[in-house]
C-alpha cells in the first residue's frame, strides 16, 4: 500500500468544501425491497365436480417481492428501476418459472417532463384502471371486464407517463413485435394510452388499446 503525506492548504480546503456542496446537492441514492405474501384456506364447490378443500397461494393478490430504488441525477432528473417477481407461497415456486416474470423495467423521470421506462411491464391501461377494482382478482379482477386492465405483463415496451397536471395525467405505451417461445408464435405489436384525473373526492380513468398484426418474417 502507498500513501502519501501531504499538508493541506487553503486550495485543498477551498476545493474539498466544493465537492461538499455539490454532493448536497443530490439526494441520496434510494433501494428498497418489498413484498406481499397471501395465503389461505379455501373450501372450493364447482358444479359437476368434487369439493375441494386445502391451503391455497394468493386468496385476494398474488404473492410477490421485488427491489426498485432511483438515483437522484440532478435538475429535477432521477434514473429509476424495479424488478419484481411472483411466486407460489405453498411451494416457493416462481410463476410461469421466469425470474422477474412480473417487472423488469429502467427508466428516467424528470420531475417536469415526467417518466420514460424501458423493459417489461404492465401496460399504461393497466397501471391507470386497477385503481377502480373493487376487490382482489380472485373475486372480481378488471381482467373480466377489460383484457388490458388485467394484470399482465408486456415484454419489449416502452411506456411514457406525464407529470401531474391539476390531478389530470397521461401515459402512452408502445410493445414491439416479439416471438413467444411457449406459443411459438410471433406476438404481435401493442399501442396503448390512458388519461386518469385523480383528487381528494373522485378518481376516473379510461383507456385505449390496439394490437397490431404480427409482421411476417
Amino acid at each position: 500500500m502507498f500513501i502519501k503525506k501531504f499538508t493541506p492548504t487553503a486550495s485543498y480546503a477551498l476545493l474539498i468544501a466544493a465537492l461538499s456542496c455539490s454532493s448536497s446537492a443530490f439526494a441520496e441514492p434510494s433501494l428498497q425491497l418489498y413484498g406481499t405474501i397471501d395465503a389461505g384456506v379455501a373450501h372450493t364447490k364447482q358444479t359437476g365436480q368434487s369439493k375441494v378443500n386445502g391451503a391455497i397461494s394468493g386468496g385476494q393478490t398474488d404473492s410477490l417481492w421485488g427491489l426498485q430504488g432511483s438515483e437522484d441525477l440532478g435538475g429535477g432528473l432521477s434514473a429509476q428501476f424495479q424488478l419484481e417477481s411472483g411466486f407460489d407461497t405453498m411451494t416457493g415456486q416462481l410463476e410461469e418459472d421466469e425470474l422477474f416474470n412480473f417487472s423488469a423495467k429502467v427508466g428516467l423521470h424528470h420531475e417536469q417532463w415526467g417518466g420514460l421506462y424501458l423493459g417489461r411491464q404492465n401496460p399504461v391501461s393497466q397501471q391507470f384502471n386497477e385503481e377502480v377494482e373493487l376487490a382482489g382478482w380472485k373475486d372480481f379482477g378488471m381482467g373480466a371486464l377489460l383484457r388490458n386492465s388485467d394484470n399482465y405483463q408486456q415484454n419489449n415496451s416502452i411506456q411514457y407517463y406525464s407529470p401531474d397536471w391539476s390531478g389530470f395525467q397521461f401515459g402512452l405505451g408502445y410493445k414491439s413485435a416479439d416471438f413467444d417461445k411457449k406459443a411459438y408464435s410471433a406476438q404481435p405489436e401493442n399501442l396503448n394510452a390512458a388519461l386518469r384525473f385523480d383528487n381528494d373526492k373522485l378518481y376516473a380513468a379510461i383507456s385505449y388499446d390496439q394490437h397490431l398484426q404480427a409482421r411476417s418474417q
